[in-house]
C-alpha cells in the first residue's frame, strides 16, 4: 500500500465518521427542536446553532467521499459529442479545471478557517474555525481522492 493509498484510506474512514456523526446530530437536533416547540412550546436556541454546522460538515464530508467513489456529478455532454480524438484532451480539461477548483476552494476554506479564530458562534460560543476546518480538509481530500484515482488506481478497499 502506497502513502497515498493510506492516507486516502485514513481521510476516507475520517469523514465516513464526521457524515455519519454530523447526519445523526442533525436528525436529532432537528427532532429534538419540533418536540420542543410543537409539545411543550420552548424552543432551545443552541440546537439553532446546531443544525446548520452538523448540516455544513455532513454536506462537505459527503462531496469529499463522492470524490473518493466516482460518485460526483460530471456533465459529460461536450465529451460525450466529441470525437474520439478530441474526448481524452476535454475529459483531462474537466479534470484540470475541478483541480482548479479544489484548490481555490482548499485557499479559500483554509483563509476562512484562519478568520474563524477571532469569530464566536451566537449561541455555543464556540469559535467558527471549528466549524469552517471542514472546508480545506474535505477540498484537501478530493485532491487526494482524485491523485489516487488518476496515479495509482483505485485502492483495494473501495
Amino acid at each position: 500500500m502506497t502513502v497515498l493509498h493510506a492516507l486516502a484510506a485514513v481521510l476516507r474512514k475520517f469523514l465516513n465518521l464526521v457524515l455519519v456523526l454530523s447526519l445523526a446530530v442533525l436528525g436529532l437536533s432537528v427532532l429534538a427542536q419540533i418536540v420542543l416547540r410543537e409539545v411543550f412550546g420552548y424552543a432551545y436556541l443552541p440546537l439553532d446553532d446546531i443544525i446548520p454546522y452538523s448540516f455544513s460538515l455532513s454536506t462537505f464530508a459527503g462531496m469529499a467521499l463522492l470524490f473518493g467513489e466516482g460518485g460526483h456529478i460530471s456533465i459529460t455532454i461536450f465529451s460525450d459529442i466529441a470525437p474520439a480524438a478530441v474526448r481524452k484532451a476535454v475529459i483531462w480539461f474537466a479534470g484540470l479545471v475541478t483541480v482548479v477548483f479544489l484548490a481555490f476552494l482548499l485557499w479559500i476554506g483554509w483563509e476562512f478557517t484562519l478568520d474563524g479564530g477571532y469569530q464566536y458562534s451566537p449561541l455555543l460560543n464556540i469559535r467558527l474555525c471549528y466549524v469552517y476546518v471542514i472546508v480545506p480538509l474535505c477540498a484537501f481530500s478530493a485532491l487526494v481522492f482524485m491523485a489516487e484515482k488518476r496515479l495509482g488506481g483505485a485502492s483495494e478497499n473501495q
